[in-house]
């Protein structure tokens, strides 16, 4: 199976999960931006969202000599037409620019012999925007243009970019679970033990981003802490554990976790139980002693 075949199975199984009155937006990376995947979408009746490619070719619905004629655009074109407006856009923040009668090919038809073939085309949303974080993290100091496809004709311009920034969210997510929380560090072929080893790194993403915005609301952007400052104070910092009685473990940190204090006294269980149990026993609903 492809990519894309396992991304539209993944999806195709979200929908069983999902009420039919609830309409769920997809953000897609350009990779996925595919003419067989983006319609299979649609039949799954999720939305979506992509940053189209410098080479994508788009149609423009224009009126030549009283008559409706389509033609041939590239993105580049549509970024001639906002520049103009980009010295406004920087004093205003992020804002974005949108552009009716663009359409896409998704498919031809021909109609006999001496007749040439005719594109049959999809109207879609077509939102330029410019300074995404994505061009920041790869770099990217000058202003870059972006431009953004949707399915959702009638939605805002305003909605789809902040819709697509999100997509940005769960990159940052991956390359940190990678670098700093071992995400590709599971070397068991156990598919049960794959499941188990993602949802632990879920929970200690979660564990480290409260962590994270905890500390920075206190202390304000001037001792902001990273991602990976935290992982390293956290889960790097040296430990001394003493068993001060025969039901006692103690475990004494760094200095370096003391400015986590607070999310130490909401998190850390004030004591562990641990036993053997029986498979016959109810252990959801029984605790556990000893």
């Amino acid at each position: 199976m492809t990519k894309l075949d396992l991304a539209l199975l993944m999806l195709q199984q979200l929908k069983r999960y999902v009420s039919e009155t609830v309409r769920l937006w997809v953000a897609l990376d350009s990779w996925y931006f595919a003419k067989e995947f983006y319609l299979a979408i649609e039949k799954l009746e999720f939305d979506w969202v992509t940053r189209a490619k410098s080479n994508t070719t788009l149609y423009r619905k224009v009126t030549i000599r009283g008559k409706e004629r389509f033609i041939q655009i590239l993105p580049s074109a549509l970024y001639k037409e906002a520049r103009p407006f980009s010295a406004f856009w920087k004093k205003k923040g992020p804002v974005c620019m949108r552009f009716t009668d663009i359409y896409l090919q998704i498919d031809e038809i021909h109609r006999g012999k001496g007749y040439r073939k005719e594109p049959v085309l999809k109207p879609v949303n077509a939102i330029v925007t410019a300074y995404l974080e994505e061009d920041e993290e790869n770099g990217e100091t000058k202003k870059v243009f972006a431009l953004l496809l949707s399915n959702q004709v009638t939605a805002k311009a305003t909605e789809i970019v902040h819709v697509y920034k999100k997509r940005w969210a769960i990159e940052i997510f991956f390359r940190n679970a990678k670098q700093e929380l071992g995400l590709a560090q599971c070397h068991s072929t156990n598919e049960n033990h794959v499941h188990a080893h993602l949802s632990l790194l879920f929970i200690a993403e979660l564990l480290v981003r409260f962590a994270q915005w905890e500390y920075n609301e206190k202390t304000g952007k001037k001792e902001e802490v990273t991602h990976g400052q935290v992982v390293d104070l956290l889960f790097h910092t040296r430990c001394e554990v003493r068993a001060k009685h025969v039901d006692s473990i103690q475990v004494y940190f760094d200095t370096a976790t003391q400015r986590f204090t607070s999310f130490f006294e909401k998190y850390w269980p004030s004591h562990y139980s641990m036993a053997w149990f029986s498979m016959q026993q109810n252990w959801y609903s029984s605790p556990l002693s000893g």
